[in-house]
């Protein structure tokens, strides 16, 4: 295409004129992807060329050129377009030809291109002999063009249409969408009378239709009529139906600021009736969530009072409580002053709740405020952190453990002493579970512990029973943070802990046990990593499921740092267990596979490659692809150079091999880098691809290359070319070879 200009196309259209009932779908799609480039002349034979088959028998033929001609219209100038819309009504007219969607769709297109005289006789063509034309989708382009009577005439029709009993019901459902689709084309009354029509069809075979045409035609209602439809709505809400609900969140999402006030009212009134269901007062609180943050400062202010009220009232539904907790936080943000302070006062006192699930919407509530807090504020926060660690004044040492996780990184250096001190003294008195959480406490404030913080806590562990179980809990949710700060006796004793943890007999246990020595692999020695690596072998063989998930993950996050026997290693157990018969274990060792692709040479991966079965050739390469998108933001010129050579060493040599499935992913995986390599391997891919589509493999990469990429390509090798010249002028070597790469870039088109 780069290569093809306005004079050389002359040639190509004769030459595809002369062939183009042999190979019809390569000539059209040709021919309308140079359409751009063609002068009026060339473009008059293109037409009388598609118009001249339009009328054949073949269906495949029929449609091929129908289409083509709808996607070319845009390039004919008035007097082209009059010859052909002449030309599809003669045919339509005289029955020769079966109409299809196809040609209705060319007729459309070429009418709304004239409009005037030549649309409107497409309108009433469509109308009175093809209505079904207005059932495809796409249709509502042709619509939009129409005049405000033919609209008029239109809009009643499809109101005719929906509700006819009679009328096929999918039909009716696009009736009902194309009611949405051009409600922007509707008058006030046109809008109401559509949502009248559309809300008794709620409860049909294709509610679903009717429901996103209701959404999109009742955020166009003004005033009256907008209240009068939310009334609708919000009357239909009960305790057990999500659609009502569902609906009725996708209006909120869409709502203007007058439209807002009135749904807030009817959103506020059900919240504040305590004989309501306690699962419509929720959908209530969640509706407010979603528009809250179209309220100005007055409606919010009444929205807290109300959850206040509510909030505060023990005797009140307990679910309810715990929704109005998260959205006096959300909400709080929003305001200041008197309002803040008040949700913050409410909030803390809230952590002392008796029931644990509002404890926990208030800790939610608290950590959103967080961002807003002043010192005093914080102050009063820490200690109730502090009450909480003891178990005294009312709080719970486990809320408190889930607030520290979320403002942990707020509090300062005093407060972290202290704070540590109260978990350390907490740790030694308490029973073992209650241990474990103190442990998980002291881990989410690791990133501002100090070495000697962690020395003491580590000699806290010396000795005890349980000191893997321990240190697995200490390091459980922080391990990248705190293994930054630990010495390489410590490291030690966390890599034992783990491994010990992946051979215990607690299942659940051994599967996070596994991801977290793929995390704490990157810190460890040569010795460490050749204890990791056997721990997760191990698991590969282990017989749950997910212990060997988890292990064939990690396997694929640390063989980077693997030797050549190790990585060898890992990679024939993974292909054996490909073949077990469980396919979650295959699934689970064919994406590891894909990660650990990415750090192997041409040879080994091609290894990989040929021993995939067909089965989980997918999983394989959607692992390779997603592990690829993650990585390529961080390479480094050598790694894209390794991963670059590898795919195309193996490319190159499945480029006669007969799956197409796995021969385009690997292309895939191609283009999924092409946009990270410099100019001269952007070049040799191009001059691949043309050489894999010469011999007929995956042509469909090539239109994935941008203009700015061929560019590159080209001028990489124009460049190269010139130093290459300049060097020796005489050199019939590299003149044969750039007539070669000059061929290849020309096949392209």
């Amino acid at each position: 295409y780069l290569c093809i200009s306005t004079e050389t196309s002359n040639i190509i259209v004769q030459c595809y004129k002369q062939v183009f009932k042999s190979d019809i779908r390569t000539c059209a799609d040709l021919l309308c992807v140079i359409s751009v480039k063609l002068n009026e002349q060339q473009l008059d034979t293109v037409i009388e060329l598609f118009m001249d088959e339009f009328s054949d028998k073949d269906e495949y033929i029929h449609e091929k050129c129908a289409f083509s001609i709808a996607k070319i219209a845009l390039k004919l100038n008035e007097r082209q377009l009059n010859k052909v819309f002449e030309c599809l009504m003669n045919a339509f007219e005289s029955g020769k030809i079966t109409i299809c969607n196809k040609c209705t769709h060319a007729l459309a297109t070429v009418s709304s291109q004239l409009g005037g005289k030549q649309l409107d006789n497409a309108f009433q063509y469509f109308i009175q002999r093809f209505p079904s034309y207005f059932y495809n989708f796409g249709v509502a382009r042709f619509i939009m063009k129409l005049k405000e009577e033919q609209l008029n005439y239109f809009f009643k029709n499809l109101i005719h249409r929906l509700l006819d009993k009679k009328e096929n019901e999918y039909n009716r459902g696009r009736c009902a969408e194309l009611l949405g689709e051009l409600s922007m084309k509707w008058n006030e009354k046109q809008l109401n009378d559509a949502f009248n029509s559309l809300k008794d069809m709620l409860n049909k075979n294709n509610h679903g239709m009717y429901k996103k045409a209701l959404e999109t035609i009742t955020v166009k209602l003004s005033g009256k009529q907008f209240d009068n439809a939310f009334n609708f709505f919000i009357s239909r809400l009960n305790c057990e139906g999500k659609d009502e609900y569902d609906l009725l969140k996708r209006i909120a999402q869409r709502l203007d600021e007058k439209q807002t006030n009135i749904a807030l009212n009817y959103f506020m009134d059900r919240l504040n009736d305590k004989k309501e269901h306690p699962n419509i007062r929720i959908n209530c609180i969640q509706l407010i969530k979603e528009i809250s943050n179209k309220c100005n400062e007055q409606q919010l202010n009444k929205t807290f009072n109300s959850l206040i009220n509510i909030f505060n009232d023990g005797n009140d539904n307990t679910k309810v409580r715990k929704e109005c907790a998260e959205l006096l936080g959300a909400i709080a943000v929003s305001l200041n002053g008197k309002y803040f302070d008040d949700a913050f006062k409410y909030l803390t006192n809230g952590l002392k709740d008796s029931d644990s699930s509002v404890q926990c919407s208030c800790v939610k509530a608290l950590v959103a405020l967080s961002k807003k807090w002043n010192d005093r504020q914080l102050d009063i926060t820490f200690q109730c952190l502090i009450d909480g660690f003891q178990n005294i004044n009312g709080y719970y040492y486990d809320t408190s453990r889930d607030l520290l996780e979320g403002i942990a990184m707020k509090l300062n250096e005093t407060q972290i002493d202290s704070i540590f001190k109260c978990l350390i003294n907490g740790f030694k008195v308490n029973n073992k579970k209650n241990r474990e959480l103190y442990l998980q406490s002291i881990g989410y404030v690791s990133m501002k512990l100090s070495r000697k913080h962690l020395d003491d806590i580590f000699k806290c562990l010396n000795g005890l029973k349980d000191e893997n179980e321990c240190i697995r809990a200490l390091c459980g949710k922080s391990l990248e943070a705190i293994s930054t700060k630990l010495n390489d006796k410590q490291l030690d004793r966390v890599f034992n802990a783990f491994i010990r943890g992946l051979k215990s007999t607690n299942k659940e246990g051994g599967e996070s046990c596994a991801k977290s020595l793929g995390i704490i692999a990157i810190k460890a020695n040569e010795k460490q990593l050749e204890k990791i690596f056997n721990a997760l072998m191990s698991g590969l063989k282990d017989e749950d499921k997910n212990i060997l998930k988890s292990c064939a993950e990690s396997l694929g996050v640390i063989s980077e740092k693997l030797n050549e026997k190790q990585l060898e290693n890992a990679i024939n157990t993974l292909i054996d267990r490909l073949k077990d018969k469980d396919d979650y274990v295959c699934i689970s060792c064919a994406e590891s596979l894909g990660v650990i692709s990415m750090n192997l040479t041409g040879k080994k991966l091609e290894g990989v490659f040929n021993a995939l079965p067909y089965k989980q050739e997918f999983n394989y390469f959607d692992s390779y692809e997603k592990a690829l998108e993650k990585i390529s933001t961080k390479w480094n010129e050598k790694q894209s150079e390794k991963i670059f050579n590898a795919l195309i060493f193996v490319s190159k040599h499945s480029i006669n091999a007969s799956n197409y499935f796995k021969d385009s992913s690997l292309v895939r995986l191609l283009q999924s880098i092409s946009t990270k390599l410099n100019d001269k391997q952007l070049y040799l891919l191009v001059i691949h691809l043309l050489e894999r589509a010469k011999k007929g493999c995956a042509r469909s990469a090539l239109p994935e290359i941008s203009k700015e990429m061929w560019k590159r390509a080209i001028i990489c090798k124009l460049k190269e070319n010139t130093l290459m010249n300049k060097e020796n002028s005489n050199n019939r070597i590299c003149k044969t070879a750039n007539d070669t790469d000059i061929q290849l870039l020309a096949f392209v088109e």
